[in-house]
């Protein structure tokens, strides 16, 4: 996505790229953490797969960051149907998951 991005003309400055998460919740939890040390971001745009982007957007903004996914096209004809649809459904899943431990967490202050 970095690339993406810089081939799209956003400078490298402002991209910011998470190393260190295994998964969706991490990474949020990694970016709030690094972006609460930023006051010169006043938005964030999301750049994931065209199925993720609204796990990713719901969980900034409960988060407490302004934010939009990017138009993503497919990953439909990189993936095939069949893993296409089981990563799709899985946000189904994982959607309402990672929302309710992130409120839980927000509740409780760690976040």
């Amino acid at each position: 996505m970095r690339d993406i991005l810089a081939a799209a003309g956003v400078s490298a400055q402002r991209i910011l790229v998470d190393t260190e998460s295994a998964d969706t919740l991490q990474s949020v939890r990694q970016c709030t953490r690094l972006l609460r040390q930023r006051a010169d971001v006043p938005r964030l745009l999301v750049c994931s797969s065209s199925y993720h982007n609204p796990r990713c957007v719901l969980l900034l903004r409960l988060a407490g960051f302004a934010c939009d996914a990017a138009p993503s096209p497919s990953d439909r004809p990189y993936l095939g149907w069949g893993k296409w649809l089981r990563y799709s459904l899985k946000e189904l899943i994982a959607t309402p998951w990672d929302l309710s431990i992130l409120l839980a967490l927000k509740i409780a202050g760690r976040i």
